[in-house]
Protein backbone atom coordinates (compact mmCIF):
# COMPACT_ATOMS: atom_id res chain seq x y z
CA UNK A 1 0.00 0.00 0.00
CA UNK A 2 1.82 3.07 -1.30
CA UNK A 3 -1.10 5.50 -0.72
CA UNK A 4 -0.26 8.68 0.98
CA UNK A 5 -3.50 8.76 2.49
CA UNK A 6 -2.91 5.74 4.74
CA UNK A 7 -1.35 6.35 7.72
CA UNK A 8 -1.28 3.70 9.75
CA UNK A 9 -1.26 -0.11 8.98
CA UNK A 10 -2.03 -2.29 12.09
CA UNK A 11 -1.88 -6.26 11.76
CA UNK A 12 -4.18 -7.59 14.61
CA UNK A 13 -6.17 -10.72 16.26
CA UNK A 14 -10.08 -10.71 16.26
CA UNK A 15 -12.75 -10.18 13.23
CA UNK A 16 -9.92 -8.45 10.84
CA UNK A 17 -6.78 -9.49 9.89
CA UNK A 18 -5.49 -5.80 9.27
CA UNK A 19 -6.57 -2.48 10.34
CA UNK A 20 -5.45 0.51 7.97
CA UNK A 21 -5.60 4.21 8.95
CA UNK A 22 -6.59 6.84 6.37
CA UNK A 23 -6.71 10.58 6.39
CA UNK A 24 -8.74 12.12 3.45
CA UNK A 25 -9.81 16.00 2.54
CA UNK A 26 -13.17 14.82 1.21
CA UNK A 27 -15.68 11.55 1.15
CA UNK A 28 -14.91 11.87 -2.83
CA UNK A 29 -10.83 10.57 -1.80
CA UNK A 30 -11.89 7.96 0.60
CA UNK A 31 -14.69 6.60 -2.00
CA UNK A 32 -11.83 6.82 -4.38
CA UNK A 33 -9.40 4.71 -1.71
CA UNK A 34 -11.64 2.12 -1.13
CA UNK A 35 -12.40 1.62 -4.65
CA UNK A 36 -8.90 1.25 -5.05
CA UNK A 37 -8.16 -1.27 -2.66
CA UNK A 38 -11.46 -2.78 -3.52
CA UNK A 39 -9.65 -3.70 -6.95
CA UNK A 40 -6.74 -5.47 -5.44
CA UNK A 41 -7.22 -9.28 -5.97
CA UNK A 42 -5.58 -10.09 -2.35
CA UNK A 43 -8.53 -8.25 -0.46
CA UNK A 44 -11.46 -9.87 -0.01
CA UNK A 45 -13.46 -7.29 2.40
CA UNK A 46 -13.42 -4.37 3.46
CA UNK A 47 -15.29 -2.59 6.53
CA UNK A 48 -15.32 1.26 6.37
CA UNK A 49 -15.77 3.51 9.67
CA UNK A 50 -15.57 7.22 9.52
CA UNK A 51 -14.19 9.13 12.85
CA UNK A 52 -16.02 12.32 13.38
CA UNK A 53 -14.11 13.79 16.02
CA UNK A 54 -10.82 12.77 17.33
CA UNK A 55 -10.48 13.11 21.05
CA UNK A 56 -6.47 12.54 21.22
CA UNK A 57 -4.04 12.33 18.16
CA UNK A 58 -0.18 11.83 18.15
CA UNK A 59 -0.16 12.90 21.58
CA UNK A 60 1.13 10.26 24.27
CA UNK A 61 -1.25 9.55 27.39
CA UNK A 62 -1.64 7.84 30.52
CA UNK A 63 -3.45 5.02 31.23
CA UNK A 64 -5.17 4.15 34.13
CA UNK A 65 -4.27 0.94 35.32
CA UNK A 66 -4.28 -0.66 38.63
CA UNK A 67 -1.50 -2.58 39.39
CA UNK A 68 -1.96 -5.21 42.58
Amino acid sequence: MGQKQIATIYETTGDYGIVAIGKFEDTDGMNAQIKELLSDVDIRELNTSVVLNSVCENEQFELDVDEE
